[in-house]
């Protein structure tokens, strides 16, 4: 059983996600995925059961992450959106909450911000 927590990453820009889950490798998080889609995440959610979630919003395809966050509220697994979108005005205002940080992201801050998730 690994100590390191476990940080689930839903990204659909894969450069992206690979350079986020270096990043989190870099600083002794376990990175569950990186996944690509909802569906997914979704599955791997049920079975790997992370710790923690960083979540693109805008998936690319006219979707959001939203039903992945939903599911986190529910499991009360902490969770951070990562947007490269400068306004979020695509996500329900259920999620006022939760932090969201604009790609690009400072690898300082990043970890800095999922640490703070962690605590």
């Amino acid at each position: 059983m690994s100590s390191l927590p476990k940080v689930l990453i839903l990204d659909d820009q894969q450069l992206i996600a690979y350079s986020l889950a270096a990043i989190l490798e870099d600083n002794g998080f376990e990175v569950v995925g990186p996944y690509a889609n909802v569906s997914s995440a979704l599955q791997g959610v049920e079975t790997l059961n992370p710790d923690m979630a960083i979540l693109d919003i805008n998936m690319g395809d006219g979707t959001t992450s939203e039903p992945l966050a939903d599911i986190l509220m529910d499991k009360q697994v902490p969770f951070a959106f990562v947007t490269g979108y400068g306004s979020v005005v695509s996500i329900s205002s259920r999620f006022n909450d939760i932090i969201k940080m604009h790609k690009p992201v400072r690898s300082s801050k990043f970890v800095e911000m999922v640490k703070s998730l962690a605590a």
